[in-house]
């Protein structure tokens, strides 16, 4: 194709339960002409690097813990025609600890 044209073939991939300790990997993926920029955010939190959003196709999640837990959210936008976007919500599969005070 030529001239620009809106996203399509748009695609997310990843584990949506994971081990406690181990590293995640999030991948997205979309095609346009511009490219689109593909954005990394985490619903109602920071991403766990304290960043609000992380620009880049692949987001790396290393140790997962419960509290890196949660929506994962991507958006493609090239700038021609609508924005895309999807989510991912990760389970962290852990073992409680108790404590007796």
């Amino acid at each position: 194709m030529e001239g620009n044209y809106a996203l399509f073939d748009f695609y997310l991939t990843g584990e949506g339960s994971v081990r406690k300790g181990s590293p995640v990997r999030l991948e997205c993926s979309a095609t346009g002409n511009p490219m689109p920029n593909i954005t990394w955010t985490r619903k109602n939190n920071l991403l766990p690097n304290g960043e609000e959003q992380f620009t880049n196709p692949v987001y790396v999640i290393e140790n997962m813990d419960r509290h890196k837990g949660g929506t994962y959210i991507c958006t493609a936008n090239n700038g021609v025609g609508q924005v895309a976007t999807s989510q991912i919500i990760l389970h962290v599969l852990c073992k409680y600890s108790f404590y007796i005070l």
